[in-house]
Parts: C-alpha cells; structure tokens; sequence
C-alpha cells in the first residue's frame, strides 16, 4: 500500500497559521513597547574607521558625549503570503556604540559591542537628551555681552534725548540775543540815518541863507572827502566834517 502524501495546498494550510502567530507576537510585542519606541530616534553610520564609527546625527538630533547608540542592520522583509504586502522589516543588532565626541551635525563613537562588523549604512537607535537647560558659559557670556551692548545702546539714546531740552534752550537764547543785536544795530542805523538827515538839513540851511542878513551874500563851498570846513555867520562859527559820504556839523564856540 502506497503511502498518502500531503498535498500542498494542505501543507500551506499548516503553514499559515504558524505565520499567523509570529506576526500577532511582533504586532504584540510592538504594541508593548510603542511608548518607548516613541521616544527612539534612527540615524545611519556615516562612516566606520576600526573600532570607531561616525554617526551622522548631531547634537541638534539628541545626541551628546556618553550616549549608548545601538546598531541595526535590516534584513529581508517580511510579506504576506496572500497579499504580498510587506509586514515589516526585522532588525538584527550589530553592536553597541559608546559616544565620545559630538557636533551639530555628526557624532562618534566607540565600539564597546559587537555581534557583526558595521558596515555605512547601517541603522543607529538612540534615545534623543532634551538640551540641557543650563546653557553653556560661552552662550551665557555672549548673551551678556548683547544684552550689555543693548544698554549702552538705550543709555546713550536716552543721554540724547536728554540733552536735546538743553541744547533747544540754548539755541533759543543765541536766537534771543543774536535778534537783540540786530534790534540794536537797526536802531543805531535809524539814529544815524536822522542824523545825516538832520545835518544836510543844516547845512542845506546855511547854504541856502537861512541864516543870511540882507548884507551877506551868498556862496558855495566845494569839499574833498575827509576835509573840515569852518564857517562863521552872524558871530558864529560853524564847523563842517565831511566823513566819507556824509557830513557832521558842529556849532563851536566863538573866542
């Protein structure tokens, strides 16, 4: 009698909830640890030099000196055997890094681990540091210095504004006395211009005969600039200044 052998279709049969099983236990198992995987962070090694590996996540992705990194590589993914959709991707560990140096950007570390050698490419698992509330003395410090900056800024504007009630005032009281000075000299150039106005009038007067008897006779007197002229009418002596353009008359005495 020949043995019955198991189709394929009920090999298959068998099969699948095997498969059934392992992805509920990963979809479990992911569930558990959601909150944990929340808090991971993925970068990719950038580069491995011996035992030292450069990451190329930085201090702006959560890193810092004495971080533990883990190192993953992918393997095959896992696709549905009806679907073809793809369940997910297993991730077996290839070591563990130790941080030791960190920029904004990149970050390396040492091997203190190792199951497989890494390779670029490579996946590293962190859990990101929140930054560190106390900022670093060169921040402080140069946060100091603006805010120093700032003050002297204010201070010197507000000295400004200070300042600008006095130097109006004293403007103002130049203005005063500067227009007291023009009143002044428009005064003095009225009296003066009465004077000259006064004098041609007496001397217009005796040149005309105002003051001429009926036994004088009349005359004319012609003057260079800067000459005196002394005439005596009726007892009286005259005396006449040509300054310039002008003329200043003076009554003297009769010795």
């Amino acid at each position: 009698m020949n043995p019955t052998l198991p189709s394929p279709r009920r090999r298959w049969d068998r099969s699948w909830p095997l498969w059934l099983a392992v992805v509920t236990i990963a979809w479990a198992g992911s569930a558990l640890d959601a909150g944990a995987l929340e808090r991971m962070a993925m970068t990719e090694i950038v580069a491995v030099e011996g035992t030292e590996v450069v990451l190329g996540a930085g201090r702006l992705a959560g890193l810092n000196v004495a971080s533990q990194v883990t190192l993953l590589r992918e393997s095959e993914p896992i696709i549905h055997p009806l679907t073809g959709e793809v369940l997910g991707v297993p991730q077996e560990p290839v070591g563990t890094v130790h941080i030791f140096e960190v920029s904004e950007h990149r970050s390396r570390g040492g091997i203190v681990k190792l199951y497989s050698e890494p390779m670029a490419g490579d996946l590293a698992e962190f859990e990101p540091v929140a930054a560190s509330a106390v900022p670093e003395v060169s921040t402080v410090m140069q946060e100091m210095e603006a805010l120093k900056a700032t003050v002297e800024r204010v201070q010197e504007r507000d000295d400004d504004l200070r300042s600008y009630p006095a130097f109006a005032r004293k403007a103002w009281d130049e203005i005063t006395a500067m227009r007291s000075y023009l009143t002044s000299i428009d005064q003095r150039l009225v009296e003066m211009e009465e004077q000259q106005s006064e004098d041609h009038f007496r001397l217009s007067s005796v040149l005309s005969g105002e003051y001429r008897q009926d036994d004088y006779k009349e005359f004319t007197v012609r003057y260079a600039p800067d000459t005196e002229v002394r005439l005596r009418a009726a007892g009286k002596t005259l005396l006449i200044e040509v300054v310039g353009d002008s003329l200043q008359m003076e009554e003297m005495a009769t010795p």
